[in-house]
């Protein structure tokens, strides 16, 4: 069953990435130097 904890986490975080650079590129106010 731990798995499927890890698998919930895991699904999390990418969807979080997601949006993140979902955000950056849309937004010109939160354009970071690379």
């Amino acid at each position: 069953m731990e798995w499927l904890c890890c698998r919930r986490i895991k699904i999390t975080v990418y969807r979080l990435q997601v949006t993140a650079k979902n955000i950056l590129k849309h937004s010109d106010i939160l354009t970071l130097p690379s």
